[in-house]
């Protein structure tokens, strides 16, 4: 799972420095809000009241991992364009410090991704215990 997720980061990282990458993005971002969505929507329909804590543990490293994707998607948006400007529209950014924020943030995701696969592979199974 985290090197799945890892993956799908590094490749909107990927489609940020592209030009075309943008409409990509969009298509990322809002796969991501659906999926989210139907998980959410399945899991309060199936469960009981009891249960409904053992739902939100499980929902969390999820719901970690599309925040990390809604920041990696507006930083690549908000990269992608600025190339753009810099390009077509002549305008002067100094790109080598927008690239290092930009590499941060990436590397930022990789941590927080690998923290939330940590949670999701040793806490929640163990509360499956207690609440199951």
């Amino acid at each position: 799972m985290a090197i799945n997720n890892t993956m799908n980061v590094t490749i909107i990282w990927l489609l940020g420095i592209s030009l075309i990458g943008i409409p990509l993005l969009l298509m990322i971002l809002l796969g991501k809000i659906i999926t989210l969505a139907i998980e959410i929507a399945f899991i309060i329909k199936s469960i009981k009241k009891i249960k409904i804590l053992w739902a939100i543990l499980y929902l969390i490293p999820k719901t970690c991992y599309t925040i990390i994707v809604f920041f990696m998607v507006y930083y690549a948006i908000e990269y992608s364009s600025l190339l753009i400007k810099t390009l077509f529209l002549k305008k002067e950014y100094n790109l080598k410090n927008i690239t290092k924020q930009y590499r941060k943030v990436l590397w930022l995701s990789i941590m927080t991704i690998a923290i939330t696969s940590i949670i999701e592979l040793i806490i929640i199974p163990n509360t499956w215990k207690i609440f199951l």
